[in-house]
């Protein structure tokens, strides 16, 4: 009865049907209207408290249920903090315990909030509170909020812990999450059964098992993320102005092949290309709907490789109207990053890290050390490497800037007008890199403090700029990120970009900028093969390798550039010809390398003498030099070849560096590794004391880092740990 009413509720709102509905849903409401007068006639009208709930356990807490109409039409992010000022006011001057509130608009469409004020101890903290919420619009299908909130289970709302449960953005996610890895396993399955004869014959033909499944799960991440892309633009009204748009294409019985009709034209002649660009088919049924460049939505090497070749994938249409209808339609999306105190629930941007991660089996999680790290850790991560990072560089009261990145009401007239220009000039310039960047979860989060912390300075110090502005000046000149893992890559060009589309209208998107240079596949580890440092960049290497240092230097000049150029464009053909000239430079780099290492072997008188042989008895047991020499060049060249994709290039103001010169020169490292070792340590050290029953003694004139080998050493030694102290010696 309470789920009719609320879909009754969502055809048609009226404060008096959500009267109706608590009185089913709770016979604790007792309803009692009371006329706020004290908020902005600007933004709100019939702003009203219509009764309340005062629960009978033993908490006897209180909540009340407002409702007020909206001046302007309701989309998820505006009104949003004006909202949410009302109601802490509300609840603030009535003591209250809770409240539920109803925002709606005259369109149909309405917010539907739980607020409270968060304790420490028993005590309630007016200044803090969490709001959890439920966007509900005619256009949508609501399947969660009727779920949840119109559930069958009416115990929810015998206590305010009940009906937080039903506000659970947990909940809700972790279903979300283990669905769809059913739904990535179903889309493999699926491939392979309908493509058996055609594109997995051919896939077959050109690669080995292990790479054959790595092509297929590749494919099913690709083709899912971009279908889960499209509900966040579709949230935004952007396909045509509506938000069913694919519901009601893929529940129209009469269309056929939905994948090769609806879907492939909608992705590649649609998101990839401008309008002018076409074809007049697609003009005919797309007059609304934007470009968005990316690279998402251009067609990968592997779907360029088999169209040429004349293989066309295909789906079964009930395949499609399955994960479309049964599985994507179930959820809600937003566009907007959930906060630690202000959530959505529904599947917002920041949860792309989940699905990264549940769609790795356990054991592959664990030999790519993929794990999900909770919002609220990353948060604290940020802000406290922010807080670090201007101690160390403007010099400033450690407090004082304490406050700043912690506290959102600090007060800025704390610091002087240069004193402020001087900390936005330090946040304008910060290099942040995350080497294992996942799924971006670390610079998204570090972009919206930065962009939220120089806003803030930008009223003080007389700057104006925009917060797209601001998001793609971040993400053009101050975030990296690298992953050993190609699909993480993936994941975080789509976050970085679910970012900052968040803040376009559809009448200002622009196109969205090439991440391929910001966020790269590599090792960040690898800087050594079997013991040659092939990044070092001291004198002699540079005179091997190059014919001078200003060689050297056009070199990393010449990748800059054209970095830049790939940012800018939004011609795919251009992007491919950079990108392949990109690529290009690091072969001639190994080539040369390699060129030089048989210079090097020449020049041995003896070839025993020479340090690689040395170390390999196989080759030591060859008769002549040229055998040795031939097997050494023909391992060194495999091992360059295997290594060619993992290496990371990166530019800042000095040019392209190395992985380690990234690790030593970006001014914020996500996963720090001086904090790593310094963790380690700590476990390492107890452990010790357990085992050894007596305590270890820091030596305060070495590092954590030569301190954490010591003790390896004599863990080691004592056979309770097994490791090879000298690698992480080498590592280090």
């Amino acid at each position: 009865m309470p789920r009719e009413t609320l879909q009754d509720i969502i055809s048609s709102f009226s404060p008096e049907k959500l009267i109706t509905f608590f009185r089913r849903k709770s016979n604790s409401f007792r309803q009692a209207r009371e006329e706020y007068m004290d908020v902005s006639r600007e933004q709100f009208r019939d702003v009203s408290k219509i009764g309340g709930i005062k629960f009978a356990d033993v908490s006897e807490s209180r909540l009340i249920v407002v409702t007020a109409r909206v001046v302007k039409p309701l989309s998820e992010r505006s009104g949003k903090k004006a909202q949410y000022d009302v109601a802490k006011k509300m609840l603030a001057a009535g003591y209250y315990d809770a409240g539920i509130f109803v925002f709606y608009d005259t369109q149909g469409s309405f917010r539907f909030s739980l607020i409270y004020p968060q304790y420490v101890g028993r005590k309630k903290q007016w200044s803090n509170f969490r709001r959890f919420t439920y966007f509900v619009s005619p256009e949508l299908t609501n399947k969660t909020f009727l779920q949840r909130i119109g559930g069958v289970d009416d115990n929810n709302f015998l206590s305010l812990d009940g009906i937080k449960d039903v506000f659970s953005v947990e909940k809700v996610t972790d279903k979300f999450f283990e669905e769809f890895r059913g739904v990535f396993e179903k889309t493999k399955k699926e491939f392979q059964k309908i493509n058996k004869h055609t594109a997995c014959l051919w896939l077959k033909d050109r690669y080995l098992d292990k790479e054959f499944d790595e092509q297929i799960n590749k494919f099913a991440y690709t083709f899912l993320g971009r279908i889960v892309f499209l509900y966040f633009l579709l949230r935004k009204g952007w396909v045509e102005n509506q938000k069913d748009f694919i519901r009601r294409v893929v529940a129209d019985k009469n269309k056929i092949n939905l994948y090769s009709s609806v879907f492939q034209p909608l992705f590649f002649d649609v998101f990839a290309k401008k309008e002018n660009e076409r074809p007049q088919t697609i003009k005919d049924i797309y007059h609304d709907t934007p470009y968005l460049n990316g690279g998402l939505f251009e067609k990968s090497d592997l779907e360029n490789e088999m169209e040429k070749a004349n293989i066309f994938i295909l789906f079964d249409d009930s395949f499609i109207r399955d994960i479309i209808l049964n599985f994507f339609e179930a959820y809600s999306f937003t566009i907007d990053e959930n906060s630690p105190d202000d959530q959505e629930v529904s599947i917002d941007p920041e949860m792309l890290v989940k699905v990264f991660e549940n769609t790795l089996a356990e054991e592959e999680r664990g030999k790519k050390g993929t794990f999900y790290t909770p919002r609220e850790v990353v948060h604290f991560m940020v802000k406290e490497s922010l807080w670090q990072f201007l101690k160390n560089e403007t010099g400033l009261d450690s407090q004082k800037l304490h406050g700043f990145i912690y506290d959102p009401e600090f007060d800025l007239n704390q610091f002087s007008k240069p004193e402020l220009r001087f900390v936005d000039k330090r946040l304008e310039n910060v290099k942040v890199l995350d080497p294992a960047v996942g799924s971006a979860a670390f610079p998204v989060e570090m972009m919206q403090v930065l962009v939220h912390l120089r806003k803030r300075l930008d009223v003080k110090v007389g700057r104006n700029i925009s917060e797209v502005n601001l998001k793609k000046q971040f993400i053009k000149n101050n975030l990296y990120g690298v992953d050993i893992d190609a699909g993480a890559i993936e994941i975080a060009k789509l976050r970085i970009w679910l970012a900052l589309i968040v803040d376009y209208e559809k009448s200002e998107i622009e196109p969205l900028p090439n991440l391929d240079f910001q966020f790269r596949v590599g090792n960040s580890l690898q800087e050594k093969i079997d013991d040659m440092d092939i990044f070092r960049e001291s004198a002699s290497i540079q005179k091997d390798l190059f014919k001078s240092e200003s060689e050297y230097q056009k070199m990393k000049k010449k990748m800059i550039e054209i970095k830049d150029k790939f940012y800018e464009s939004d011609n795919e053909n251009q992007k491919k010809k950079l990108k392949r000239e990109f690529d290009g430079m690091p072969d001639a780099f190994f080539g040369d390398m390699l060129r030089n290492t048989i210079n090097v072997l020449d020049k041995q008188s003896d070839a025993a003498s020479f340090w690689y042989i040395l170390k390999r008895d196989e080759i030591k047991s060859l008769r002549t030099y040229s055998e040795q020499k031939n097997i050494l060049l023909e391992d060194l060249a495999g091992k360059l070849k295997h290594v060619r994709d993992k290496v990371f290039f990166h530019h800042d103001k000095n040019g392209v560096l190395d992985t380690k010169k990234i690790w030593q020169e970006a001014d914020i490292v996500g996963k720090d590794v001086g904090e790593a070792i310094q963790y380690l340590f700590s476990i390492l050290k107890e452990l010790y004391e357990k085992v050894m029953k007596k305590s270890y003694n820091f030596d305060p004139d070495n590092s954590i880092e030569e301190n954490f080998i010591k003790l390896l050493d004599l863990a080691a030694k004592n056979g309770f740990i097994d490791v090879r102290p000298e690698n992480f010696r080498n590592g280090l």
